[in-house]
Parts: C-alpha cells; sequence; structure tokens
C-alpha cells in the first residue's frame, strides 16, 4: 500500500473502528484476492467486532495499493459514509495545499503513538513552556526527565507540550514517539519494543517478536541509525526503573516522565530535568471544575475554592471529584452535592493509607466519594475486584470467566469504572487484547473495605468460576497469563484446602502449569502448600512430583503441543512423566492415565530402570547467559551466579529459589570469587571495576525469607526479574574498585585474605588490598588479555594466564616476575595451584598442562611438564575446575559436555554431554558431592557420588538390529564415550540385547578411535571402522562374557565413513581415500579404485554376474564393480556441482517395471535397483542403477537435505532439513508437498513406515507423525522412466502443517497428504541422531548426545 494511502487508512482508523462490520466486506476483498482463507479465517476468529476490525486494517497495508481501492469498493453497498471518508481523507492527502501545519503534526503525533489530549483538561503554562524551553535544547544521546508526585499531571503536560508544530518540525524531523513503560518486566518491554521498531519500519522482518531484550534493543538501535529517524524523539512515559533508560540509551533524544528524580543520575551531564512540584492552581482547579461540568467559571459555588485548598489541588483528585460531581448532575442541581464532596474531605470517617502525605489520604477519600457514586451493578462488580493482588494486570479473557460474561460486556463495564478513574486500561500487543489494573491506592483501598469473610467469598466464586469452565479437567484450565499463576492463591483464600492434591497431584494441571509458569513457581507451589499437599504426614507423592519437576520440569515447555493436545491436553506431561522410575508416584498416575487414554500415543521407555537417576539433581532456567556460577561458604545449598547484564542473583541449588539480587555493575560480570571467610564477594564486570560485597547480610536473609512460606499471591516472575527488580538501589556493593581502563575479565581474593587480584583485556594486573587500595599495577604483563588469574595456597606468589599462552607467576611482595612457561599454542582459560605448593594446572583451548616442581615448595626452572591433549580435536576448552582433593579436573568444552580428568593417571575418566549449550562455568561444592554446570542459560546441579552406567558410556552414532520380529531380538552396537576402568576413549564398542538393553560384550581396546558400527542381519556379527582406517569384525555373545577380542580385517589409508554386511559374511567399506574395499571371510580382500570422492556408501548385491559392489561418493558419482575382482562395470553421475549430503540404495519394484521398457537390458545390475541422493542445494534424484537413468527428480526450497526415507513402495520420499522441516512428497504424482514444522534445529533421521502412513523424525526431540494420503490426480500413472536430461518435476506449491492449530491443515483441491503429530518424546540430552525401528513398528531405539540409550515400545 502506497504511503498516502497508508496515512489516509490511518486518518480514518477511528470511525472505521467505531462503524465498521468485517462481514460487509471481507468476502469481496476474499474475491479479489485482497485477502487469504487463512487471513479469513484469522480476522473472524477474534472475540469482538472492534478486534476483528484491527485485525484487518493491520493486514490491509501489507497487501499492496490495490487493497485500499478494493477497501473503498467493498464499503459502497452498505458503508458508503465510510467510503466516502477514506477518499476524503486520500484527497486531502493529495491536495497538497490543503493540509495544514496542524494537520500534518496531528499525522506525526498519531503515527508515533501519542495519546490524545484528555476531552478535559487543563494547560499548565508554565510547566509547559519549561518542558519545551529544555525540548529545544535536547540533543541527540541526552535525556530531559520531567519529575513529580503521582498524579501530578506529568503525561497531560508532556503531551501538550509536543503539541507545538514548529517545535516538533524544527527539532524533531524524524517524529515523536510515545512508549508507555510504567512498572515493565522484560517480557512486556520487549513487546514495547517491538511495537515501536514496528512503528519505526513497514519491513515484515520486523514484525517478528524478538526472542530476548539484547535482540529487540538492537533491532530498535539498527532502525533509529536510519537517516530518516535521525533526530527523532523517544518518550518514555512512566518509568518506575533506571534499568529501562539503559535500554533506550541508543543515541536519540529522550524524554522521560517519572516519580523518581535518581532515575536520570547515571546519565550525569547528559541529562536535564523539569520539576513539577505543585498542584494546581486555584485558577486551574476551577477551570477543570468548570469544563467538566460544563458551566461558567464565574459560577462555581465557593465549596469549589474550599475543595482545591483542602486537597492541595493534586490534579487527580480533581479529576476524581469531577466525575464524581458530573455523575450526580443529572439529580438535583444544588450546592448540597459540592457540600457533601467537601464534607467527605474533611471527614475522618474514612480509611487512610499508610502514607505520611495528606494529599495521599485525601486520594483515598476521593475514591471513596467514587466509589459510592457506582450504580449497584457496578458497584458489586468492583467489588469483585477485590480478589486481585496489587501489581496484577487482569487480562480481559479473567473477567469473561469471572463475571460470566462476552468480551464486548466485560469491555462495557471496565469502561464504566475506567471513566471512573478506579481502573487502567491497558493495550496488551502480546496478547492481542486489553487488560486492566488498579492504582496501589484503590488496591489498599479495597483491602481496608471488605472483610475477610467477603474476599473468602469472592476467592470461592473465581475458583467455581474456572472450574465450571474447564469441565473440572485442570488440564484444560485457560493459559490467561493469570489463574495459572495464581490458582494456589485463590484456593487457600477460598478455604478450599481438600482441592491442594487434587490439583497439585494431577498431572494434567503439572503440565498446564508447567507451560504457562515454567518449574520455578510450580516448585514454589510445592514448598508453600506443603502441609495441604502432605495432610499431616498421610500423602507422600509431594516429593516424587516436585523432583519430577526439579530434574525433567524445564523440558515440557520447550516442547510443542501436539494436535491430540486438543482431545487430552496432558498427553506431552504424560509423555515425560512415563520416563519416570517405576517406583514413583508420577509414574504411576502416568500409567492410569496411559491405560485409559484410547486412541492417544504413548512410548514406553524399556530400558529406563538401567539408567542412573540421581545424576542431575536439579536444572534452573535463569533469564539469561549465565557468566559464571560459585558456591557460597556458608553452606552448599546456596550459590551465586552472575549474568550478562551486570546482576548477580543469590539462590537455593536444592529448590531453585531465587533471593534478591546484587545490582552495582553496569555491564556483564565476568568472574566471582567468595573470600575466604565467607563473608564478602568480588566481582570482575565488563564496566571496568570491581565490587566488593556483602554477602554475609544476604546469605542471612536467605534463611530467614526460606522459612517464609505464608500462602500469598506471587507476583508473576518473568524473564525480566534481573532488569526490573523490586526497589533495586542503584548499587548494593560495599566498595567499589576503580583503575582499570579496560574491561576487568578475572578475579582472585588471597587466601590469607588481604589482597585482591584482577587482571583485565589490555594485559594489565592489579594487585590490592581488600579495603580497594592499588598495590601494585603492571601494565602489559601479557601480549593480550588477562583471561585467569590465581593466588598460591600460601598467598605468597600468583600467577597468570592470558590469551598469547603463556602462564606467568608473579611475587606477591613486590609484584616481581619470578618464572614464565610458553608451552601454550592457544588462549589460557583456567589455572590452578597445588595446595603443597609445588605445581600448577593450565588449561588451554584445546590442551592440558601440569608443571610440577621439585620438592622445596617453591617455583623452580627444574619443573617436570605433563601435557594432556583433548581427545576431540574439534572441542574447545572453556572453563575448569580443580576437585579439593586435586586429583580430579573438571573441564568445560564447546561441544555441549564436560569431561572429568584423572591428574594423576592423565586421562578422562568420565564425560557429562547433553547440555542446552557449551559448557562456560564450573563449580564444586565444598563437600565434593555436587557440580554446579553452566551452559547457555541454565544451570544444572550434577551428584558426583553415583557411579557412571550406560549413559555416560555411549555416543550418539549406533547401529540396530531386531534379528527376529520378537522385538526382544533388539542388538545394539554403540561406541563407548569413556571407560571408568580402561580409559581407552573412543576405542571400544559395547553391545547390548533386549528390550531391558542388557549389556553382553566389551570389545578389548583397538589401535584407534572407532566411528562407525555395523551388525549383520542375523545380529550375531559386529563390522566397525576406524579413524585411522581400520576395518574390524567381531562375534556377538549370546549373554554376558569376558571382553572380545576383534579381529582386525586390514586398513584404509584414511577414515571410514560407511560400511555395510553383505551375503555369506562379507563385509563391504568406504573411505576417505576414495577406495571402496570388500572384505571376504577368510580374510582376504578386494579394492575397488576410481572413486572420485569420499565413498559415503556401500552396498552388496547379487546380479547375474555374481556379487556386485556399489559406491556412492561425496562429488555425486555411482560406481557399480565385481565384487570378486574390483572390476568396474558402470558409472553415473546423479549429481554435478554440489556436494551430496546422503543417500540411500533401494529396491523399488516400479522401477524394474519401467526398466523393462527401456530396452536395455544389458547391464548385471538388478533392475529395481535405485540410488536416491540429496545434495545441499536442496535437489533429491532417484537414479536406476543398471541404466543411469534419472528416473524422478525433485527440488526443494527447504534447502540442503540432511536425511530422507522412501515409503516401502516407493510413492513416498520424506525428507529432513537444516531448519527443523520435514518434507512430504509424493513420487508417483504431481501433488503439493507437505511441510511438518516441529523441530527447532537439523533434522538427523527418518523412519517411514512400509504403508507409508506413519513418519518418526529424531532431531531435538522424536515426533511420531500419522499421514493420511487424498486422491491426486496421476501425472502419468505409476513411476515411469526419464532421460537424466528430462525437465524436473517441481512441486507447485508448498502446503504447511501448524500443530498450534490443533488440526492438519488440508492440502489444496486436487489432493496431497495430511499430517497429524501423535506424540513428542523429549531426550535427557539435546538431540539425537540416529534412529531404528522394528518391521512391526511397535519398537524404536535411538541415543541421544548425553549417551542415554532409548528402547521405547507403544503402548
Amino acid at each position: 500500500m502506497e504511503e498516502r494511502q497508508k496515512r489516509a487508512l490511518t486518518r480514518a482508523r477511528s470511525k472505521l473502528l467505531k462503524d465498521l462490520d468485517v462481514a460487509d466486506v471481507l468476502d469481496h476483498l476474499l474475491s479479489k484476492e485482497i485477502i487469504h482463507h487463512d487471513d479469513y479465517d484469522v480476522i473472524k476468529a477474534k472475540e469482538t467486532r472492534k478486534e476483528r476490525v484491527a485485525a484487518l486494517l493491520t493486514l490491509l497495508p501489507q497487501r499492496g495499493p490495490q487493497a485500499f481501492e478494493e477497501l473503498v469498493e467493498g464499503l459502497r453497498p452498505n458503508n458508503s459514509w465510510l467510503a466516502d471518508e477514506l477518499e476524503s481523507q486520500l484527497n486531502e492527502l493529495n491536495d497538497s495545499s490543503s493540509t495544514s501545519a496542524a494537520d500534518e503534526l496531528n499525522n506525526v503525533m498519531r503515527a508515533g503513538a501519542v495519546p490524545t489530549l484528555p476531552a478535559f483538561h487543563v494547560p499548565r503554562q508554565v510547566y509547559t513552556e519549561a518542558v519545551r524551553a529544555e525540548l529545544r535544547e535536547l540533543k541527540e544521546g541526552r535525556f530531559l526527565a520531567v519529575h513529580g508526585m503521582a498524579g501530578i499531571g506529568k503525561s497531560v503536560c508532556v503531551n501538550h507540550a509536543l503539541r507545538d508544530a514548529e517545535l516538533v518540525f524544527s527539532h524533531f524531523p524524524g517524529g515523536v514517539f510515545w512508549v508507555s513503560v510504567g512498572q515493565a518486566d522484560t517480557d512486556v518491554l520487549i513487546n514495547k519494543v517491538q511495537a515501536l521498531c514496528e512503528r519505526l519500519s513497514d519491513d515484515q522482518a520486523t514484525a517478528l517478536l524478538p526472542p530476548t531484550i539484547e535482540i529487540a534493543v538492537e533491532k530498535l538501535r539498527k532502525l533509529l541509525n536510519q537517516p530518516a529517524l535521525r533526530n527523532c524523539l523517544l518518550v518514555l512515559d512512566d518509568v518506575w526503573k533506571p534499568d529501562v533508560l539503559a535500554v533506550f540509551d541508543l543515541g536519540a533524544s529522550v524524554l522521560v516522565t517519572t516519580r523518581d528524580a535518581a532515575l536520570v543520575e547515571r546519565f550525569e551531564g547528559r541529562a536535564a530535568m523539569v520539576q513539577m512540584k505543585d498542584g494546581f492552581s486555584l485558577a486551574e482547579s476551577q477551570e477543570l471544575f468548570a469544563k467538566r461540568l460544563g458551566i461558567p467559571k464565574q459560577d462555581l459555588p465557593r465549596e469549589a475554592t474550599d475543595i482545591h485548598r483542602r486537597c492541595g489541588g493534586v490534579p487527580m483528585v480533581i479529576a476524581l471529584l469531577c466525575s464524581y460531581l458530573a455523575g450526580k448532575r443529572r439529580h438535583r442541581e444544588s450546592r448540597d452535592r459540592w457540600q457533601k464532596c467537601l464534607d467527605n474531605l474533611r471527614s475522618a470517617n474514612y480509611e487512610k493509607l499508610r502514607m505520611q502525605s495528606s494529599a495521599h489520604e485525601n486520594v483515598t477519600d476521593a475514591i471513596e466519594l467514587s466509589v459510592n457514586s457506582l450504580d449497584d451493578e457496578h458497584a458489586e462488580y468492583f467489588r469483585r475486584l477485590a480478589v486481585f493482588g496489587a501489581d496484577i494486570n487482569i487480562p480481559r479473557q479473567v473477567l469473561c470467566t469471572y463475571w460470566k460474561m462476552t468480551a464486548d460486556d466485560v469491555d462495557d463495564c471496565m469502561l464504566y469504572l475506567v471513566k471512573k478513574s478506579l481502573v487502567q486500561e491497558m493495550e496488551d500487543s502480546k496478547l492481542d487484547t486489553v487488560s486492566y489494573s488498579m492504582h496501589d491506592l484503590v488496591i489498599d483501598y479495597m483491602t481496608k473495605k471488605y472483610t475477610p469473610d467477603e474476599k473468602r467469598e469472592l476467592h470461592a466464586l473465581l475458583l467455581d468460576r474456572y472450574l465450571e469452565a474447564c469441565g473440572g479437567d485442570y488440564g484444560r484450565l485457560p493459559d490467561d497469563e493469570y489463574i495459572l499463576w495464581f490458582i494456589g492463591h485463590h484456593v487457600h483464600g477460598a478455604g478450599r484446602y481438600e482441592l491442594f492434591p487434587s490439583l497439585y497431584f494431577s498431572l494434567a494441571f503439572v503440565g498446564n502449569k508447567l507451560r504457562a509458569t515454567g518449574p520455578s513457581d510450580l516448585l514454589n507451589d510445592y514448598r508453600k502448600y506443603a502441609a495441604f499437599l502432605d495432610q499431616g504426614g498421610k500423602d507422600s507423592r509431594r516429593r516424587d512430583f516436585e523432583n519430577f519437576v526439579r530434574t525433567a520440569g524445564h523440558r515440557l515447555p520447550a516442547l510443542p503441543l501436539p494436535p491430540s493436545a486438543v482431545r487430552d491436553p496432558s498427553a506431552a506431561v504424560v509423555q515425560l512423566a512415563l520416563c519416570e522410575r517405576d517406583v514413583s508416584a508420577v509414574y504411576e498416575a502416568a500409567s492410569r492415565v496411559a491405560r485409559t487414554a484410547g486412541d492417544q500415543l504413548f512410548f514406553r521407555w524399556c530400558n529406563k530402570e538401567a539408567m542412573r537417576w540421581s545424576h542431575v539433581l536439579l536444572t534452573k532456567v535463569f533469564s539469561g547467559p549465565v557468566c559464571d556460577v560459585v558456591f557460597t561458604l556458608a553452606q552448599d545449598n546456596l550459590a551465586l551466579t552472575a549474568y550478562g547484564d551486570g546482576h548477580i542473583k543469590l539462590w537455593n541449588v536444592v529448590t531453585g529459589d531465587e533471593h534478591p539480587s546484587f545490582y552495582g555493575h553496569t555491564e556483564r560480570v565476568q568472574q566471582l570469587t567468595v573470600s575466604p571467610d565467607g563473608s564478602r564477594f568480588v566481582s570482575a564486570s565488563d564496566d571496568q571495576t570491581l565490587k566488593i560485597w556483602d554477602l554475609e547480610a544476604a546469605v542471612r536473609a536467605a534463611y530467614v525469607s526460606s522459612g517464609q512460606r505464608s500462602p500469598s499471591p506471587r507476583v508473576r516472575p518473568s524473564s525480566g526479574a534481573f532488569l526490573f527488580p523490586e526497589a533495586a538501589p542503584r548499587d548494593d556493593s560495599l566498595l567499589t574498585l576503580r583503575g582499570h581502563r579496560a574491561a576487568v575479565l578475572c578475579v582472585d581474593w588471597s587466601p590469607d585474605g588481604a589482597h585482591l587480584l584482577s587482571g583485565d583485556v589490555e594485559g594489565t594486573f592489579k594487585l590490592w588490598d581488600v579495603l580497594g587500595g592499588p598495590l601494585f599495577e603492571k601494565e602489559k604483563a601479557h601480549n593480550g588479555h588477562i583471561t585467569c588469574c590465581t593466588f598460591s595456597p600460601d598467598s605468597t606468589y600468583f600467577a597468570t594466564g592470558a590469551a598469547d599462552g603463556r602462564v606467568r607467576l608473579w611475587s606477591t611482595r613486590d609484584a616481581s616476575l619470578l618464572y614464565t612457561f610458553s608451552q601454550h599454542h592457544l588462549r589460557v582459560i583456567s589455572l590452578s595451584l597445588s595446595k603443597d605448593n609445588n605445581s600448577i594446572v593450565s588449561v588451554a583451548d584445546n590442551e592440558i598442562f601440569c608443571w610440577v616442581w621439585d620438592t622445596s615448595r617453591r617455583p623452580s626452572r627444574d619443573y617436570v611438564e605433563v601435557k594432556m591433549q583433548a581427545p576431540n580435536e574439534h572441542d574447545l576448552y572453556l572453563c575448569s575446575r580443580l576437585s579439593r582433593d586435586q586429583r580430579q579436573l573438571v573441564v568445560g568444552t564447546s561441544s555441549n559436555m564436560y569431561e572429568t580428568w584423572d591428574l594423576l593417571e592423565r586421562r578422562v575418566i568420565s564425560t557429562q554431554r547433553g547440555f542446552a549449550g557449551s559448557v562456560t562455568s564450573l563449580v564444586f561444592s565444598h563437600d565434593g558431592e555436587r557440580l554446579l554446570a553452566g551452559a547457555g542459560d541454565m544451570v544444572t546441579s550434577c551428584s558426583l557420588t553415583r557411579t557412571p552406567k550406560v549413559e555416560d558410556s555411549l555416543q550418539p552414532l549406533f547401529s540396530a538390529r531386531f534379528a527376529s520380529p520378537d522385538p526382544s531380538s533388539l542388538v545394539v552396537a554403540a561406541i563407548t564415550s569413556n571407560n571408568g576402568v580402561q580409559g581407552q576413549l573412543d576405542r571400544e564398542l559395547m553391545v547390548l540385547r533386549g528390550l531391558d538393553g542388557t549389556i553382553v560384550t566389551t570389545t578389548k581396546p583397538v589401535g584407534e578411535k572407532i566411528c562407525i558400527t555395523e551388525i549383520n542381519q542375523a545380529g550375531t556379527m559386529v563390522a566397525f571402522g576406524c579413524e585411522d582406517g581400520s576395518v574390524g569384525v567381531y562375534e556377538i555373545a549370546v549373554a554376558s562374557a569376558s571382553r572380545a577380542e576383534p579381529n582386525i580385517l586390514g586398513k584404509h589409508s584414511q577414515r571410514v565413513i560407511s560400511l555395510q554386511f553383505g551375503p555369506d559374511g562379507a563385509v563391504v567399506s568406504g573411505s576417505e581415500d576414495r577406495n571402496m574395499k570388500v572384505w571376504w571371510p577368510d580374510r582376504t580382500n578386494v579394492t575397488c579404485s576410481g572413486n572420485d570422492g569420499a565413498v559415503t556408501q556401500v552396498g552388496l548385491y547379487d546380479s547375474s554376474e555374481g556379487l556386485l559392489a556399489v559406491s556412492c561418493s561425496r562429488d555425486g558419482t555411482l560406481k557399480v564393480y565385481l565384487a570378486a575382482s574390483g572390476k568396474l562395470l558402470s558409472a553415473h553421475v546423479a549429481h554435478s556441482g554440489s556436494t551430496v549430503t546422503c543417500y540411500r540404495i533401494v529396491r523399488l519394484a516400479a522401477a524394474a517395471r519401467a526398466n523393462g521398457t527401456s530396452g536395455r537390458g544389458e547391464s548385471p545390475c538388478p533392475p529395481d535397483l535405485v540410488v536416491v541422493t540429496a545434495a545441499v542445494d536442496g535437489k533429491v534424484k532417484m537414479t536406476r542403477l543398471s541404466t543411469g537413468a534419472v528416473v524422478k527428480s525433485f527440488t526443494l526450497d527447504q534447502g540442503p537435505v540432511r536425511t530422507f526415507q522412501l515409503s516401502g513402495d516407493g510413492s513416498l520420499l520424506v525428507t529432513g532439513h537444516d531448519d527443523g522441516d520435514v518434507v512430504v512428497t509424493r513420487t508417483d504424482i504431481l501433488c503439493p508437498p507437505l511441510v511438518l514444522k516441529l523441530h527447532q534445529s537439523w533434522v538427523h533421521d527418518l523412519a517411514v513406515s512400509p504403508d507409508g502412513r506413519t513418519i518418526v523424525s529424531v532431531g531435538d526431540c522424536l515426533a511420531w507423525w500419522r499421514l493420511s494420503n487424498k486422491q491426486c490426480t496421476p501425472e502419468h500413472g505409476r513411476l515411469s522412466a526419464q532421460a537424466p536430461g528430462s525437465p524436473r518435476l517441481r512441486p507447485p506449491e508448498k502446503q504447511y502443517f501448524s500443530y498450534w492449530s490443533g488440526r492438519p491443515v488440508e492440502p489444496p483441491a486436487g489432493g496431497g497428504v495430511t499430517a497429524e503429530l501423535r506424540q513428542v518424546f523429549a531426550f535427557r540430552g539435546t538431540l539425537a541422531r540416529r534412529l531404528a525401528v522394528d518391521d512391526d513398528w511397535t519398537t524404536l531405539v535411538t541415543i541421544d548426545d548425553a549417551g542415554v540409550l532409548y528402547v521405547l515400545q507403544v503402548m
């Protein structure tokens, strides 16, 4: 839509919202293809008429210039006046001479969402001119604060000051943009920043909601840097928290209205202030009375003057009394109503707020008067609002349920209360609805006004209405942004204590609440209402449910709800609960649900009892990236976590409880260190400072708060809790140490408690005394960032490590250099000095050194160097911690895991995989029984007292075979990740048999790292290939046996990447050396050479000329050899110019029939043998191996294909892609593809049932899809042959499946495939790479990146 059309639509928006019914125009717009069927459904689904009109007006500007003309045309038949209005507005804009400066100013105000001035307002000229004068001097990057008490009229004053065309056009040509901030948390602020971005740009990319405040701010920064938006003004209205200003400190001019003058003190030198100290003057109060009541100013009674003097002219009070008096005008016109106002203001009969200001006491009196003026109906609705607590937004839908009203009726009722100044209305752009709130003064008034019995009655009423709405099914309680947060509060408030067990031990409710609130709020409820849940010790289920939520609750919100959730909303949480131990009350509850679930699909985890259950004690999700974590010394239940935004959180590692944060740093906190006596801690930050904090007082406060479990409403937490702390002071620290001229990366506290040591990015270290005085400074101590520093146990010397790879020892006495260790080649990330002063352990990006000197316990040049190399050359070490006994070193890596090294034996003894991101912080508890690991925005508490079992020993690349139709014939061959006895990392195979995953065989170590395995059809032998090119086999024992001796058959010159068994025990392997080898049982072998790329797929097949060996290379070539001699029979090119990502060699009967018509029967290849190849360019080709003809070719818009599968008859091609899409394409007939959107990252493997009705996809989770086929128009009947150069079959359009809609999305008329997501299974780790399914499709096998084996059976 053209800009002038958009402006015309904006000008007419209010009239359209008032009069238009979208039913009058939707059919016309649909017929003209301005909107689509999906748009039609979305608009019609809105609850109220206004919301439907708003949705249409939001959509139309995106649909081109024709959209405006067709809207006008559609309005003609039934809404001609609206059509005329639109054309009139457009004509005015076309005639530039008719657009006055006032009109243009109004356009700017509307475009910037500047609120309309109140219908009755009084310009306060003194303050208005003061604001304008400051605005004329306001430069880019500077702030202007308008400060004053609540109700003083700051927002109206600023709004009025902006109604100056000369001021706006001369000083802010980029526009004026208004943001109503209030007490916004990060989630709300993200939405506000997003809304501002959408006003600043028409780019559709800005319509995507940013996941974090940092991304939202960066998006806003880029927009504000555009030339058209330079010299704009941002107005931040009603700012409460200082951190909000940092979000908008982006170089633009900013005006702030606030009650707190301290907000702008941090911008000293860049901020000006206008103080609104006084209320209305007598003349201003009289003017407002006269305007609001519609009487001449000179006719006001003398009581008007007395009222002004009594309330001090507070604008809020005058406005409330005006509303009260205006409501009385329809009654007897006399001075009695004025006298009554005055008498009530003077009277002491009303409850007074607990404030010192008499003005606020008078506000309470004014509230009483307004309440008493309500009619009986609205007075009752106002009374019912007393059930809601302070600082809570009440979404419209909550009141719809509570009052049993339609949305329109709720809006009408609340509008009445809004006009009475008792309720505030707010638009919620996130939910596309409105919500309501009450001023704290009103809340306090209601708290005093109504008795406990009245409140109990109201709690019970609200509770009953919700239970009625969900039909008693707690899983169907609506996620309306309220009830799932506060239902426990209302149950307690109603005295309905018997409901607690039925609620909190219901998996339906647990799953519903976890999705809405996350684990922490639910854990808080379990502890808060423990007395009611335990029923005097008679009920023991709470501990099991708490443990379930603590260890697994964070997985559920990340999982999508399958469409079956419409029928059974508890399906996802029940599946998660079925993974608990069989003795758990949670598992028992899940089993009961699964047994009565009808056709709902669930998986039974057959081998779960072999898993170690208590390794992960708690997973805590934080609101931002975790930079460092340390235990306090007071007890091992409390830890400190540092965030990227500069604040530090104290929390309980057992319960997940969060205690008040430490605020003071303005940028990322890099490291925390606790003092030796545990009373203080120090932090190092990118803001170039160190800060010392009072830890002892914080721990003491945490003890006190942990004992307070009063059942009171909990203000909804959010990811913004750290950004907007309650009453957060500007700096909580005891002492700030300044002196660094760059970001400080590390800090340590000397063991004797006397010194602090810090290092920065310029290579400078500083030695301080604990009172903050600098003792020594060494500039350029390293030629790069100083990344780590530590004191010796006796505090006599210290060590520094840096990005230059050097480790240096220095004397504490005079900061002189003692020694330099230069063996590291990369950045040093961690240092640890032994407590006996004779060694130091240094960790670099990919290596570990241990320096040991003589027994004099002093550093010596005669040291012994011990080097330990990272086992995986692709990993980077990011952090490390030395155990208290100094025997073990735990190292976090970039591959989402940590390793535990035995320093004496110089080997890795265990690994823990499956974290949500790179492990960037680690710390041992003081008793050595726990380890905290920080990765991404999570901290995981891990137990160190359990012996590692299967899940610590397997890699996600494995092979599996069902030797017979009986699922118990399962055999799994997996590569071990670690072995705690032998220590031969990745050099062994483990074979497990049966549904319970019993270990039957482990091989003895082989020479090099095993990288691929394969099991023969009978399940009796395993073949393996190694990094050094070795190929071997060994027999699988029937029962548990001693370690098997592998039989090494021979070697390639490079890594083995493909492996298959053939007839009669033959094995074929492919390698990166571009050769394929056939290994015969008699230990002879044949080399098939001549491939042009790494051989990524191999196979052995019978033919008329004997056994054929087939190779597929990464460059897209296919070659056929005689297996007995290695003679090349044929070569074909399936792809050229693109790297092939995956192959499948399949047998298709249709291909054999098509081959029979080709006239080429001389090839020895079986006629039904087809090679399917996929490449990074999104192309998939089906090539007949006997002729090289391309049977079919597809180009998929999703880009690189990472895996694919064909149905049994070859009619369905299912592909998995980098972006998580699963695409289903018909190969035999012309139909649009179906795109299944679920996974958030790579789809690593797929399985398709023989009948083509079921798909299982594996990546960040396991998903089970059910397909149904519709009749399609055949292209040329069945599968037909095409010449290699024939045109490709390219599907004409895509059809998407959305699990959010709760139903399959039908393809367009003409046929296709529909899909339903039946179940999602969450892994303990973050992803799985391979999948095996039995022939009956009742058993699935996979291993995730945490090393956990899953043998799943359909229940």
